[in-house]
């Protein structure tokens, strides 16, 4: 088995973009998916976002972290991390690599995630949001 060569940096995964906007405080809606390894219906309330395992994804919420923060959640809704201030049970999972920037938030879909990512959600207005169908690569 070859040995990874210490001089080579190591690879980077370039997220696929999902950008978000809100219809009020009734639903999120996707606007643009920038890459590949996710589908969804645009520019409809509160669709189901299908993404692939062992990818990366940003998700930009254009209605804002602080208005509308954005939350993803397993299936009893406990939240696993997010933009809304509470903890989240995989906020510091190394593997998940969970990146908050503004109004974006950043994660890697590791086996485990995908075990039991269920859906997403604003930590204000519990109608706005919809759930995730996991694919294998």
């Amino acid at each position: 088995m070859d040995e990874p060569d210490p001089e080579e940096p190591p690879v980077v995964l370039e997220p696929v973009v999902i950008t978000l906007e809100n219809s009020g405080a009734q639903s999120y809606r996707i606007v643009s998916i920038d890459g590949d390894g996710a589908t969804a219906v645009l520019n409809e309330d509160n669709v189901d976002i299908t993404l692939q395992i062992g990818l990366r994804f940003t998700f930009v919420n254009t209605a804002g972290a602080s208005s509308h923060p954005l939350d993803f959640r397993n299936d009893a809704n406990e939240k696993l991390f997010g933009q809304s201030n509470a903890s989240g049970m995989l906020n510091d999972e190394e593997s998940i690599d969970v990146a908050k920037d503004g109004n974006s938030i950043t994660f890697t879909l590791t086996d485990e995630l995908a075990d039991v990512l269920a859906n997403y959600v604003c930590s204000f207005h519990p109608g706005m949001g919809g759930k995730f169908i996991i694919e294998a690569r």
